[in-house]
């Protein structure tokens, strides 16, 4: 049985990316009239990137899967983010949203958090290094080949909803 201990980190970590996350997407609901800060996120990554946005795109999943330790975590902060960004390229956002999804959970094997965790269950601590730079390799080509195969797909005009 977990005890508080064992899970007091974990839960801390949640409930503030959880907390982050709400006030994100309730950022609309201001005096001031203003987009929310996903919908100004979204113009200034349209703007920037452009049609090279499914580039960026799966990297923003890995992204914040690193930072928050969690593909939960990134998955429900930065959804919103990549379908309003999509919407705004005209890119099929199931693709984008994929990939998303897909790089957030391809990071995991490379999170800090994750990897001591995993070090301390199986009693290997000291060899984190290693494996994050193990697993790296793995996760940049994962990197690739998504973005080769779901790029392309994108750039040749592959939308599931558009039948």
């Amino acid at each position: 049985m977990l005890t508080f201990k064992q899970v007091s980190g974990a839960a801390i970590a949640l409930f503030a990316g959880v907390g982050l996350v709400q006030l994100m997407l309730n950022s609309r609901n201001n005096t001031s009239g203003m987009d929310s800060m996903l919908t100004e996120m979204a113009l200034a990554t349209a703007n920037f990137s452009g049609n090279s946005y499914p580039f960026f795109s799966i990297l923003i999943g890995m992204l914040g899967s690193f930072m928050s330790g969690s593909a939960t975590v990134s998955n429900m902060l930065f959804m919103s983010f990549q379908y309003e960004t999509a919407s705004i390229l005209g890119f099929p956002e199931l693709l984008i949203l994929s990939m998303q999804g897909i790089g957030s959970g391809i990071v995991n094997m490379i999170s800090v958090n994750n990897i001591v965790a995993v070090a301390a269950t199986v009693g290997c601590l000291g060899d984190e290094g290693k494996m994050i730079r193990t697993n790296a390799i793995s996760a940049f080509i994962y990197y690739l080949l998504i973005t080769a195969m779901l790029g392309t797909m994108i750039y040749l005009g592959f939308d599931l909803f558009s039948v």
